[in-house]
């Protein structure tokens, strides 16, 4: 967990707006949010080619997938009835299901919130990020959050859990300390990182193996606490092959 250095708060200076403008899903732009963040360009095109390099891959292998599958169904006539069953790995969560645990009573990281805390609704938000969709944090405005949505999967004792969170460069107005984020479930924190501010801008990599079942429908939740005006993007959370 982190010092008291990571509840710090930001000064209440104003905010260098920048020409801000986050985009929907909806939008026809799928880089429209790293477009509009003036003066990350380099880091969208980092984050760009680390997404889109994963997706090359995953269409050559579906390619390949496809042909075997084809020429499965062929020689197997119950092919339809085996893909019925829920597949053992997958997503476990989607950007459009989070919601904001405003309740202390239901927030499991309640006792980290520092003096100040405060997060504004328009300080978080489900946008296209590189092709992707994300659901994305803005800390001058939500220092303090706690989310919360239901596993979308059963995810068994041994299964590998992996996951992706995006973050501009971390700066604050007195550096020091250190941004938190983590992921609970089942009662326990799970998986939980310190990231140094100031920091350059990156991926944070969650991985854990289950030591029980949790199945779907199971509460997760994930929890950021970050002083200063930052950017942080929680991309995806899956269970590993």
């Amino acid at each position: 967990m982190p010092g008291e250095d990571a509840m710090m708060t930001r000064e209440h200076h104003e905010r260098p707006r920048d020409g801000l403008r986050l985009s929907a899903p909806g939008e026809s732009s799928g880089h429209r949010a790293c477009d509009s963040w003036v003066g990350r360009a380099a880091a969208c095109v980092v984050l760009t080619s680390l997404l889109l390099g994963c997706s090359d891959d995953n269409t050559s292998d579906s390619a390949d997938a496809g042909d075997a599958t084809e020429a499965d169904t062929a020689q197997a006539p119950d092919a339809e009835a085996d893909t019925a069953a829920p597949e053992p790995t997958g997503p476990v969560i989607t950007s459009d299901r989070w919601e904001v645990v405003t309740d202390d009573s239901e927030d499991p990281f309640s006792e980290l919130r520092p003096d100040g805390a405060e997060c504004d609704p328009e300080g978080y938000q489900v946008e296209m990020l590189a092709e992707e969709e994300v659901f994305s944090i803005d800390t001058w405005s939500c220092n303090y959050v706690t989310l919360r949505q239901t596993t979308l999967r059963d995810l068994r004792a041994g299964d590998v859990v992996e996951g992706r969170i995006w973050h501009f460069d971390l700066t604050a107005p007195s550096p020091g300390g250190d941004a938190y984020v983590a992921y609970h479930l089942g009662g326990e924190v799970l998986w939980e990182e310190s990231v140094r501010i100031p920091s350059s801008s990156g991926l944070v990599l969650p991985t854990w193996t289950m030591a029980a079942d949790a199945p779907a429908g199971t509460p997760l939740y994930f929890h950021l606490n970050n002083h200063g005006s930052n950017s942080w993007s929680v991309i995806d959370l899956v269970v590993a092959p």
